[in-house]
């Protein structure tokens, strides 16, 4: 189960509170002013067993993305799932797509199943709504295990 990065424990970070709640023009959370909302997310997706890429905390961004992306700002993820057959990988990666879909904390979440062509191997998730909750946290655990 995930613990959270720093101190082994899951702890609720400062950017749950509404005051620190500062939007870009998105209307997603900023991730300058959420950070840990932000890494909490990514930390939890890695634990999982998935890659996460394209964010300035888990391995940078490329200069491949539209001007208006969320990745130019830190506000989005590509997660891709490379253990076991590649069937298998697309599977759990849309499963993946669905819990978050499903607990609205995204405002762009695409993936495979989706139709889009840029999509049909990994997962996009751009402009987190809101933090995660530890309810939050542990329906993302149990979907993945």
């Amino acid at each position: 189960k995930y613990q959270g990065a720093s101190s082994g424990m899951l702890q609720r970070p400062d950017t749950m509170r509404d005051s620190a709640r500062i939007r870009s023009f998105t209307g997603a959370l900023t991730y300058e002013d959420n950070k840990t909302a932000y890494n909490t997310v990514g930390e939890l997706i890695e634990a999982s067993g998935f890659q996460v890429a394209e964010h300035v905390k888990f391995g940078g961004v490329s200069d491949v993305h539209a001007s208006n992306s969320y990745h130019n700002h830190n506000e989005g993820f590509d997660i891709t799932h490379q253990t076991g057959g590649f069937e298998a990988s697309i599977a759990k990666t849309q499963k993946l797509k669905e819990g978050i879909r499903s607990l609205n904390l995204f405002k762009e979440v695409i993936g495979p199943g989706d139709g889009d062509p840029d999509h049909t191997e990994h997962l996009h998730l751009g402009g987190l709504v809101r933090p995660m909750t530890p309810e939050d946290i542990a329906t993302l655990q149990e979907l993945l295990n």
